[in-house]
């Protein structure tokens, strides 16, 4: 037996009043399968027997995908508010072989109130969110107001009705530029809870600064998110190479056509290649030897020809 096909069906235009009514007013119906009790009992007798109907219609009734339909079955039958009945109906009634949906009885027997639906809030407290109340006011004691700090109408500040002399900073009229990768660098200290500095080491600020840099290539591919960036500068660490090669092999690396991700870094590609000193100038070509100069010149004179 089928219930996939809705075109099979004959056209029935009966609804059981008797089983529509059990659901609303006896039958002990989770409130997420009611709607589906409801149109399973629509199409039963005054017994609550022998509905049938494919599961598109169910899902095409309840508002439901077939899948949620097809589990909201399964769980009116584990409660046993619905039941197998007679399946030769469909034949019967002219639906071919193959094609023939699940017949379904309602239980009519079974009476009681509606489960509740837990509450998300087991503690059973009202929970409050602080309203506009639970603020300073713009001119309660120690409000926006207080003495010793400049309120909305202090002097030298516009306040509420003052007279717009300049257009408001629009962020989506006057986007900011982005900053060169390479110039960003987070701050190497902050303070902690308590407002304390925190002073962050040189070396964990020049991974910091890498990352940020790094990222900031390509901002819009989630595999060059900050902490796979940091991830792959760790391994490298790791595996024994030193800071000054990974600033001078990652930029190569992510500017490679084939490189997806960074963790392509740890690769041994030619991005680990020594890099060139710039300041070194190579070593001068050796000169030839300078003849040597005799401090008698008369010896290097010819002989005087007889």
């Amino acid at each position: 037996m089928s219930d996939a096909n809705p075109t099979v069906e004959p056209k029935r235009d009966w609804v059981s009043q008797r089983a529509v009514a059990w659901v609303i007013d006896e039958a002990p119906v989770p409130v997420e399968l009611a709607w589906t009790l409801t149109v399973i009992a629509r199409r039963c007798d005054e017994n609550g027997c022998g509905s049938y109907q494919s599961m598109a219609t169910i899902s095409e009734k309840t508002g439901k995908s077939e899948d949620q339909a097809r589990r909201d079955v399964k769980q009116l039958l584990k409660l046993k508010l619905i039941r197998l009945g007679d399946q030769s109906l469909p034949e019967k009634h002219g639906v071919p072989a193959g094609q023939r949906p699940v017949v379904y009885d309602v239980a009519l027997e079974l009476k009681g109130p509606k489960p509740e639906r837990a509450s998300k809030n087991k503690s059973g407290k009202k929970k409050t969110t602080p309203g506009m109340d639970a603020t300073p006011r713009m001119h309660a004691r120690g409000g926006m107001d207080a003495p010793g700090t400049p309120g909305m109408h202090a002097e030298g500040t516009p306040g509420m009705h003052a007279t717009q002399t300049k257009p408001l900073n629009n962020p989506l009229n006057n986007p900011s530029p982005l900053p060169p990768a390479d110039t960003i660098a987070p701050s190497d200290t902050g303070p902690d809870r308590e407002g304390r500095k925190i002073e962050i080491d040189p070396e964990t600020q020049r991974i910091n600064t890498l990352v940020a840099a790094m990222a900031a290539r390509r901002p819009d591919d989630p595999r060059w998110k900050p902490t796979k960036v940091e991830q792959a500068i760790r391994d490298c660490l790791t595996a024994g190479r030193t800071l000054d090669q990974i600033e001078h092999a990652f930029p190569i690396c992510e500017a490679d056509p084939d490189t997806a991700s960074p963790g392509r870094l740890k690769l041994p590609f030619p991005w680990w290649e020594p890099k060139p000193d710039r300041d070194q100038q190579p070593p001068p070509a050796p000169q030839p030897a300078a003849q040597r100069l005799c401090p008698h010149p008369d010896h290097h004179a010819q002989p005087a020809l007889n």
